[in-house]
């Protein structure tokens, strides 16, 4: 970890895989839409690769820079030709929320771009009950 926002929680992890978790609070509107960007660089010479999260907020029209890690391993790129995440809910009595997101794009290693047709996340159930 190199960089988090304020409030960010962060920890590794292990068991079902390897990596790092991150929790920060995002103050989201309904009804709204948000851009998120998952960034990677490498610096020649470097025994790790960078990455970065970032959004940007079309009501607020501003971004918010989140954390930043390194990554151990030289020039890894991003791979696959899917987009998968989660949304998790820690903690609230809210019932569970649910979207169905467009418009987001990833950059390849060559500076060509891909676009997936719709990514879907949910957390704590059903949104129809």
């Amino acid at each position: 970890m190199t960089y988090g926002h304020k409030g960010l929680h962060w920890s590794h992890f292990g068991g079902e895989g390897t990596g790092l978790h991150t929790s920060h609070p995002m103050p989201w509107y309904t009804d709204q839409w948000y851009a998120t960007v998952i960034r990677r660089w490498y610096i020649p010479g470097e025994k790790v690769t960078r990455m970065a999260m970032f959004m940007y907020s079309y009501y607020e029209q501003k971004w918010t820079y989140y954390m930043s890690a390194a990554v151990p391993g030289i020039d890894i790129p991003l791979t696959g030709n899917s987009y998968t995440g989660f949304l998790e809910r820690f903690a609230g009595k809210a019932l569970g929320y649910y979207g169905i997101y467009g418009q987001h794009f990833r950059m390849n290693k060559d500076d060509s771009w891909q676009k997936p047709i719709f990514y879907e996340a949910n957390a704590g159930g059903n949104p129809n009950y």
